[in-house]
C-alpha cells in the first residue's frame, strides 16, 4: 500500500502537465543513480501482471469446477473467493504506473 500511495502521490503532482514538476522530477529521475527507481517501477508492473494472470487462472478454475458440480448434481456451498481484491490491487498499482509514466511526459515537447 506504500508504493501504491507514492505512486498515486507522484500523479498527483503531475496532473495537468506542469511543466515545473515535470522538470523537477525530470532532474531528480535523469542520474544514473535513479536507475533503481525504474527498476522498481518495472517489478511492480511485472508482479502486477503476473497477479492478475493469475488470479484469471484461479477464477476459471472455479468456474470449471462449479460448472462440473452442477453437472454432476452437485450444489456448491462454497464462499465466493476473494481473489478478486488481489486482482483490483494489482490492478490499481499497474494503472498508477502507467499514469506516472504518462504523466510525466504530458506537456514536455509543446515546441515540436
Amino acid at each position: 500500500e506504500t508504493q501504491l500511495g507514492a505512486l498515486q502521490l507522484g500523479c498527483t503532482l503531475l496532473a495537468g502537465g506542469n511543466c515545473v514538476v515535470q522538470d523537477l522530477f525530470y532532474k531528480q529521475l535523469s542520474p544514473a543513480s535513479s536507475q533503481s527507481f525504474f527498476s522498481k517501477l518495472k517489478e511492480i508492473f511485472g508482479d502486477s501482471v503476473n497477479a492478475i494472470k493469475e488470479s484469471k487462472r484461479r477464477a476459471k478454475q472455479v468456474e470449471a469446477e462449479r460448472q462440473a458440480s452442477l453437472k454432476a448434481g452437485i450444489s456448491s456451498t462454497r464462499a465466493p473467493s476473494t481473489d478478486m481484491d488481489d486482482h483490483d490491487i494489482s490492478g490499481a498499482m499497474m494503472t498508477e504506473v502507467m499514469k506516472f509514466m504518462r504523466r510525466s511526459c504530458i506537456g514536455q515537447h509543446k515546441d515540436l
